[in-house]
């Protein structure tokens, strides 16, 4: 209850700031103008570092909406049953044909369609939605080139760091959910919709200085495991363990937008489409950027967009 009276006065700080003066605040401008303690002030920016995945001086207070995200008491928290992959999975299922492991090396547009390049194959469409990470978008070439409005949003929009290590358990563990200040990540255990609780503990860090601490891209090194240990020694664990370095994926080359205020007013350009090509993604979503919800909120504008122009 302490700490929820910390996260009560960042929010009455946060609702006293009118929307335009927020336009030039960060989320540590803000933290450094309230009154808390250092143990307090600590663990409300571990937190959303982990979250933001980077430090707080780079994202825009305007992405936090009208107050942060509290609650009294226990509330229950919903994940995917099996991960989110599964989502993407199934949406996957529900298509005629998805193709992998074939990356596209150029967009090319005229009067009469669009054509879509691998470096084997092209395919021809009237129109395309494309929600590629902003992180790789520039190694798309584009016929004719994108606007400049578009251009300088893809530069300015930068990936947060992100890594992830789930453990195996022995024993059934207590539903728990730890920040370590000290990286800083978050680590966490569930249950499946029957109750039964996984064994098994997963935990995320966000920002570099948290990656290299931890070595996370170091898959011999056992530093981060080892932390998780010492933090839980409640828990009972096999010494089994993966772990993920997401900005070594080249697919996406980092986790999720981290938007800074230069980007947050950049991100209008991605609301229209370019002559036939239409784009969606978390990115393209300011107030919802780095969050499944702001993907879906995206696709759902772009389909509405598609589903106008063909009525006109």
């Amino acid at each position: 209850m302490i700490v929820l009276r910390s996260y009560r006065k960042v929010n009455a700080k946060l609702v006293a700031y009118s929307e335009k003066e927020k336009e030039a605040m960060s989320i540590q401008d803000l933290l450094d103008q309230v009154e808390l303690s250092p143990a307090h002030r600590l663990l409300i920016s571990s937190r959303l570092q982990t979250s933001q995945g980077t430090t707080l001086d780079k994202v825009a207070l305007r992405i936090m909406g009208g107050s942060f995200s509290t609650h009294d008491g226990q509330s229950a928290y919903h994940r995917i049953d099996g991960g989110n992959q599964a989502l993407a999975t199934s949406l996957a299922a529900r298509l005629v044909e998805v193709i992998c492991n074939a990356p596209v090396i150029e967009i090319k547009q005229d009067l009469e369609g669009v054509i879509v390049r691998t470096e084997h194959e092209k395919f021809l469409a009237d129109k395309v939605v494309l929600s590629v990470p902003v992180s790789v978008i520039n190694k798309i070439k584009f016929t004719p080139e994108l606007p400049e409005d578009i251009r300088r949003a893809m530069t300015v929009t930068k990936l947060g760091a992100g890594g992830k290590l789930s453990a195996v358990l022995t024993e059934e563990p207590s539903l728990l959910a730890k920040q370590d200040t000290d990286a800083p990540y978050w680590c966490w255990t569930g249950q499946l919709r029957d109750g039964v609780r996984k064994k098994a503990i997963t935990a995320f860090c966000g920002s570099d200085h948290a990656l290299k601490q931890l070595k996370v891209g170091d898959q011999n090194d056992n530093t981060w495991f080892e932390s998780i240990q010492t933090n839980c020694p409640e828990l009972q664990f096999s010494g089994e363990y993966i772990k993920k370095d997401w900005g070594e994926d080249p697919w996406v080359m980092g986790s999720y937008t981290a938007m800074d205020n230069e980007a947050y007013a950049a991100a209008n350009a991605f609301s229209k489409p370019f002559q036939r090509i239409y784009f969606s993604g978390e990115h393209t979503s300011p107030d919802w950027s780095g969050t499944m919800n702001g993907a879906l909120q995206s696709g759902v504008i772009v389909a509405e967009q598609i589903l106008a122009g063909r009525n006109e």
